[in-house]
């Protein structure tokens, strides 16, 4: 008797369960569930846009590449590393993407995984930085293995003009409260050397990656220690004067985002705070801008280095 009942028992829990899989709520779950997972050879899509737009850029003006992870080797920065070329990163070169016209997007080919794709304006007329973003390439169970990427929007920003500027303002000595277009130290000892950043006239939805503003004195005789950088102002902040062993050079750091919408462009001022030294001597105080500090490529950075110079006489 207790045998029937388990055996009984045994089979309304069997249709119980048939029951429940045959669902139409329930089965579809099930189906998707014993799907196979595909993680090889998968079909990836992103979409490339300006950052201050939000319009797609014109596909003749990029190549987009795809890395290994493992580029991190050899290039400690990856594709931003200062000896970065395409050809010393091809043996990491996954693949390189193509631009379908149908729906405006960048295709390629990967397995799940990590990787670093390099997006670069590589012809004439140079407008945008570049770009450089890790994405993730999921498994997917689509039988046409069209796999989700994440992010699957990128954005690159045209970069804005600039121009520079430069004059001195004497604090103390000869020439105090008066404004020259060089040093003299013989008759003066403290100075305003004043840096105007003209950025983006003529052109709008444009960008400037305000880093590092670097200054140096380069002698031409005398002395290496003429004239030194004492502290900044920017912003109408005090700001402190760092050193770049790698450069052996003075800088400050700007650490601005600079977007320009309008064609009249923004105009930006540094004050850098100069004593005279101890020794005597000529030569110039050399001031550069180094914009997208991190992207160290030469390859990468078509754009010159915005530069300006004052003369230290006596």
């Amino acid at each position: 008797m207790r045998a029937k009942i388990k055996v009984g028992l045994v089979i309304s829990l069997i249709s119980l369960i048939v029951g429940i899989l045959s669902s139409p709520y329930i089965s579809p779950y099930i189906s998707e569930l014993l799907k196979p997972v595909y993680r090889e050879d998968l079909s990836c899509a992103i979409t490339i846009v300006d950052g201050l737009t939000g319009h797609p850029i014109p596909p003749e003006e990029l190549k987009v590449e795809l890395y290994s992870t493992n580029i991190y080797e050899t290039f400690p920065e990856g594709p931003s590393s200062l000896d970065f070329t395409p050809d010393r990163a091809k043996s990491y070169l996954i693949g390189v993407a193509w631009y379908d016209t149908n729906d405006g997007k960048w295709k390629f080919k990967a397995d799940a995984g990590k990787y670093i794709v390099l997006a670069y304006d590589y012809d004439h007329p140079y407008r945008y930085y570049p770009c450089v973003t890790e994405i993730t390439v999921h498994e997917t169970k689509h039988e046409d293995r069209i796999a989700k990427v994440d992010p699957c929007v990128l954005y690159m920003y045209k970069r804005a003009s600039i121009q520079m500027k430069v004059s001195v303002h004497v604090l103390e000595g000869l020439n105090k409260e008066r404004d020259m277009n060089f040093i003299n130290i013989t008759v003066d000892s403290e100075w305003w050397v004043c840096v105007e950043m003209e950025i983006g006239v003529g052109n709008s939805a444009t960008l400037l990656r305000l880093d590092r503003l670097y200054i140096d004195y380069i002698p031409d005789s005398g002395a290496d220690n003429v004239v030194f950088p004492d502290y900044a102002v920017w912003k109408g902040d005090r700001v402190k004067i760092m050193y770049d062993r790698e450069r052996d050079k003075y800088y400050i750091n700007l650490g601005e985002r600079i977007k320009v919408h309008e064609r009249y462009g923004v105009i930006l001022h540094v004050y850098f705070h100069i004593v005279k030294g101890v020794s005597m001597g000529t030569g110039r105080l050399l001031i550069e801008l180094v914009d997208y500090y991190e992207c160290q490529s030469w390859f990468l950075r078509w754009w010159r280095t915005p530069q300006v110079t004052i003369q230290v006489v006596c």
